[in-house]
């Protein structure tokens, strides 16, 4: 094993497919030009992300897919947001997808808040979820996201994911957040997205 590989990993609970990828170790510098070429991924691991997506939306045993994405997705100068052609493919490649009848959600990190985005602010319309600071101060970034956000220390997340009626396809997903902050991302049935 090769020290300087990635580590990402893939893993089914249920119907819920997980992608955890791994942003560091392939990643060119935030402060290198925003070409092509820059990537976050790397070229192995992005294709092996494209082959997962593409496996796990084309499967009849997975229902939902999860990206646990160390970094704000929807950002336009920190994190994704020094990668735009990268994001961007991404992007191109997520519409080539039935995210309709499977959806697609990332949970992300590396952002000392909560924050929650329906979609409607994300790129590709992906439902968002930030979680992080447990015992950190407290940061904003990215955004906006339509559920608003909350930097501070002592935040966390709890994701429940009920598979309650597989003939229909329904998940539920609930978020719940320190401070009484809950969020109900309602029912991602057979036929819409998870819709918070």
């Amino acid at each position: 094993d090769d020290p300087l590989d990635t580590i990402q990993q893939a893993f089914t609970i249920g119907r819920v497919r997980f992608l955890v990828t791994d942003l560091r170790s392939q990643r060119t510098p935030n402060d290198a030009p925003d070409i092509p070429s820059k990537t976050i991924l790397g070229l192995d691991q992005k294709q092996w992300f494209k082959d997962q997506l593409q496996a796990a939306t084309t499967s009849e045993g997975v229902g939902l897919v999860v990206w646990v994405n160390t970094m704000p997705w929807i950002d336009d100068e920190r994190k994704w947001g020094h990668f735009t052609h990268e994001q961007n493919d991404l992007v191109a490649f997520f519409a080539t997808l039935d995210l309709t009848s499977i959806p697609l959600v990332i949970v992300s990190g590396d952002a000392h808040m909560l924050a929650v985005d329906d979609g409607s602010h994300s790129p590709g319309n992906i439902t968002t979820f930030h979680a992080a600071a447990l015992g950190r101060p407290g940061s904003i970034k990215g955004g906006p996201y339509s559920h608003g956000v909350f930097p501070g220390s002592g935040t966390h997340l709890i994701l429940t994911l009920s598979d309650w009626d597989v003939s229909q396809g329904n998940l539920d997903c609930w978020t719940s957040a320190t401070m009484a902050r809950v969020f109900v991302c309602g029912t991602a049935a057979a036929a819409a997205p998870p819709n918070c």
